[in-house]
């Protein structure tokens, strides 16, 4: 990794596509408007740094402290945040469609009205994050941690939910796909499949769309409070 440090500047609107920024330390940097597409931001620290309503298709932030950074609004088409820190994370309205998120750290991250269908978030930390209004259509969230976080109203069809871990979380008014039902788009190349449940983990405090019965038929697992 490159140690470089650069001091505070301004590229409001800049075009940077397909550049190599590995490792940099582009802290308190103004990207606001920026094209980072197809540009190599792993282990770059863009900690707090705004880059709302920028263009970012492809671009690889593997392993990059993103903590509080401002993506709002931003178009991330395929972009890769595997195993990056997004803690705090500003992604309102952000287009994620086939992001990669792997176990990438998302605590309290704000994901609402944002756009990650076909997404990967296998493994990822969204503690309390707000995923609220967010289209997840056919995303993956295998194993993730959703503990306490907001999907009220978030569209669910096709998302695959299996051994993640939804205690506490509120997943009020969400749309899922009808059981037992799979779901083709015409002419997209789009397959949706019934939301899946399988071995997920939800308390007394989970607030699902969907009765006990059901939750039971889809396979979910209800964990109960240790008496004290």
């Amino acid at each position: 990794m490159r140690e470089a440090i650069l001091t505070q500047a301004v590229f409001t609107g800049a075009r940077f596509f397909g550049v190599n920024l590995s490792g940099l330390d582009l802290r308190n940097f103004e990207l606001m408007g920026a094209d980072l597409s197809w540009s190599n931001l792993s282990k770059t620290r863009l900690a707090g740094v705004n880059l709302e309503s920028g263009f970012h298709d492809r671009s690889d932030f593997r392993q990059a402290n993103l903590e509080e950074i401002n993506l709002q609004s931003c178009k991330l088409f395929y972009a890769d945040f595997s195993g990056a820190i997004l803690r705090r994370a500003k992604l309102r309205k952000a287009q994620l469609l086939n992001a990669k998120l792997c176990r990438a750290a998302l605590p309290s991250a704000d994901l609402s009205d944002a756009s990650l269908a076909e997404s990967d978030l296998s493994g990822a930390d969204l503690k309390g994050a707000s995923l609220r209004g967010a289209n997840l259509m056919n995303a993956r969230f295998k194993g993730t941690d959703l503990r306490e976080a907001d999907l009220t109203n978030a569209t669910l069809i096709g998302s695959d939910f299996g051994n993640a871990d939804l205690r506490g979380a509120d997943l009020s008014g969400a749309q899922l796909g009808e059981r037992g039902k799979i779901i083709s788009l015409g002419d997209l190349d789009t397959r949706l499949n019934p939301t899946q449940f399988k071995g997920a983990r939800f308390d007394e405090k989970t607030l699902l769309p969907f009765d006990r019965k059901e939750s039971k038929l889809r396979g979910m697992v209800l964990v109960e409070r240790k008496n004290r």
